[in-house]
């Protein structure tokens, strides 16, 4: 099986509208911010404003120059450029993390710039990553995200089945997660 290096969304136009690419450590600064601006404003309102507040970008770079340098070579980083420049999204994945309905790999998160969602860009994200896991051998995958999300919607087009919940803290709230999983990503 071939791994995915860049896949091109096309409009109906037939102009190139975005690509998506396996990330670089150059990636990082770009990916950092569409993580911490787009996880601002999804959980405004819903986490609370002091935990979102005491999220750094400085701090995320960092994070995401680790992963980028040292990720395992089982999990995936993928970007999605935006037609006229830079990155409108990412998504990360690899093995899973925790025993989620028997799936052996997680989507451990996928974020996009507002002004790129609901254009396919989060789809061809997942179906990125979802390529890249298979090609690790890799045939079901699951991903945790906060029940109050309403981007959760999002798995459930995508064919993704409610499997589990369980409660987390996080700013020192107690907070429901849901898992969905997709038991042969092939069906992606």
């Amino acid at each position: 099986m071939m791994l995915p290096r860049e896949s091109r969304m096309i409009s109906p136009y037939n102009r190139p509208m975005a690509t998506v690419r396996k990330a670089r450590l150059d990636d990082a600064r770009e990916i950092a911010t569409i993580h911490l601006t787009s996880h601002n404003s999804t959980y405004a309102g819903v986490l609370p404003a002091d935990y979102l507040a005491s999220q750094s970008l400085d701090s995320r770079i960092a994070t995401w120059e680790h992963r980028l340098r040292e990720a395992a070579p089982k999990v995936g980083i993928y970007v999605a450029g935006h037609p006229e420049g830079g990155s409108a999204g990412f998504a990360w994945g690899g093995p899973a993390r925790s025993a989620t309905a028997g799936c052996e790999a997680e989507l451990y998160s996928i974020y996009l710039i507002s002004q790129a969602q609901r254009h396919g860009l989060g789809t061809s994200l997942v179906k990125t990553l979802a390529k890249y896991l298979l090609a690790q051998e890799l045939y079901s995958m699951a991903v945790w995200v906060l029940a109050a999300n309403s981007s959760r919607l999002f798995y459930e087009a995508l064919g993704g089945r409610l499997v589990a919940e369980r409660q987390i803290e996080l700013g020192g709230q107690p907070f429901l997660e849901v898992a969905y999983a997709w038991t042969d990503l092939r069906s992606l």
